[in-house]
């Protein structure tokens, strides 16, 4: 086969990765295959134990190109990223005519610079440097206030149509886009408006007007600080009676507790409008999250046992067909020395009892069918009862060889046997080379993984430096 059109077959060079997996080709050919280094070999003896000798070559081959391919892919795309670093860290460098650092605006922040420094014929490396923003002078901060305060009076009302009739919360933030102040909040009535502008705190007293709150707002930038005052109507909500009960009750608790708040004990009012209030703590109970997991818990082993029948069903039906072709080796090989069927079957699970070698199940099978042979049982029976325990179409047909043996005493027998182990042994490793190929595939996606972790490592100073 030639090597250009098996590679093809194997390996899909269409798309991106096409150039590089040629490339990838060319360097296998020159650098392995032509001087056939002992790397090579290495690789082709592990490929020569799942694959025949012709394509276990091939699929050396294949190996290489995809692995020299995909490294070059990454090369060539990292070289071009690390360049494309260098050069934005070039066109934003912070160092103008050789002598001055660039501040970030007053609204930005600070930045770290590492400068080397000449100072005669001798060089100081690695000094690192803090970059403040650039600062406001005082006049600059006080001429500000008046546009400053205008966007607080538009940012603050949020779906509010004005602060003459206030039915929502408001939005009190701390700071605003574009300028470099902080706003601290006060409020002449926090159980109208608290400092973060919500409406009608849980302490407040119930009124049938409107509410005049006049809300402070401290603008601070280092050591210079401006306090901007307004008011706000805030209308009363429409409470039910029981709210309005509960705002009540409210209002007894916060006096009592301001009476006796130098006290140890805070006794709570007893009784409302000439109503006697008898108190109780509400205690979260956990029993029903406790609940929930316990029939979680029930149903996951309910149903999981099951899964681990069936996971157990499948690993024997697996082990079972693994062994297939040494079952059916063993007993070409003794029929072929003479034996009848019924020795060789008894001698292959003599054996297997004594070697004493793990558990495996249908050595343990052939055991069952050996111990019913002793006990006078037909064989036909035996075999019957072989194919009913173990469930499996292979063994199935091979009872069927014998079975045909046993009655007709066919001449084929020896070739027809000695095919049938030819050819699962053919199966069995056409089943490792796709377990193979599956779990290269498998190995792309933490490959990627670490390509994206290089790349990150790379930026991620690269962009924090800038």
């Amino acid at each position: 086969m030639d090597k250009n059109s098996s590679i093809d077959e194997l390996i899909n060079t269409k798309g991106i990765k096409g150039p590089f997996y040629r490339a990838g080709l060319f360097i296998t050919k020159k650098l392995f295959y032509r001087k056939n280094s002992s790397y090579y070999r290495k690789i082709y003896e592990k490929n020569s134990l799942l694959y025949s000798p012709a394509k276990a070559h091939d699929m050396t081959y294949a190996y290489f190109t995809e692995k020299f391919g995909l490294m070059l892919m990454c090369l060539v795309f990292g070289g071009v990223l690390i360049i494309l670093l260098c050069l934005k860290g070039n066109d934003s460098s912070k160092l103008v005519n050789g002598t001055t650092l660039i501040r970030n605006p007053s609204d930005g922040k600070s930045y770290e610079v590492v400068l080397n420094a000449k100072v005669g014929n001798k060089e100081y490396k690695n000094i690192s440097i803090e970059v403040a923003e650039q600062k406001l002078s005082e006049d600059e901060f006080y001429d500000s206030m008046d546009e400053f305060c205008k966007k607080i009076d538009k940012e603050i009302l949020g779906s509010n149509k004005s602060i003459d009739m206030v039915t929502e919360d408001l939005i009190l933030l701390n700071s605003l886009d574009g300028y470099p102040y902080t706003i601290k909040w006060t409020s002449s009535s926090r159980h109208v408006v608290n400092s973060k502008g919500k409406l009608w705190d849980k302490g407040y007293s119930l009124t049938d007007d409107s509410q005049i709150v006049t809300l402070s707002a401290e603008i601070s930038y280092g050591n210079y600080t401006y306090i901007y005052e307004f008011a706000v109507k805030v209308a009363t909500p429409n409470l039910s009676e029981e709210d309005q009960m509960v705002i009540k009750i409210r209002d007894l608790v916060n006096e009592s507790s301001e009476k006796t708040k130098g006290d140890k004990e805070f006794v709570l009012p007893n009784s409302i409008d000439s109503t006697e209030i008898i108190w109780s703590e509400e205690k979260k109970s956990k029993a029903t999250l406790f609940v929930l997991i316990l029939i979680l818990s029930l149903l996951a082993i309910f149903f999981g046992k099951d899964k681990d029948i069936s996971r157990k069903i499948d690993k024997r039906q697996e082990e079972m067909l693994d062994d297939y072709p040494e079952i059916v080796s063993k007993l070409a090989l003794l029929t072929g020395a003479g034996m009848s069927i019924r020795n060789a079957w008894k001698k292959i699970s003599l054996d297997y009892k004594a070697s004493g070698s793990l558990k495996r199940f249908i050595y343990d099978e052939m055991v069952i069918t050996t111990g019913e042979m002793e006990s006078g049982v037909e064989e036909a029976v035996c075999f019957a009862h072989f194919t009913s325990r173990v469930k499996l179409q292979k063994y199935v047909k091979l009872v069927s060889l014998l079975q045909q043996n046993l009655h007709k005493g066919t001449k084929t027998f020896m070739d027809d046997l000695a095919n049938e182990a030819r050819e699962a042994f053919f199966e069995k490793k056409n089943n490792a080379e796709k377990l193979g190929e599956k779990a290269g595939t498998k190995l792309m996606l933490p490959m990627f993984m670490m390509l994206l972790i290089v790349v990150i490592v790379i930026m991620v100073p690269a962009f924090s430096s800038m």
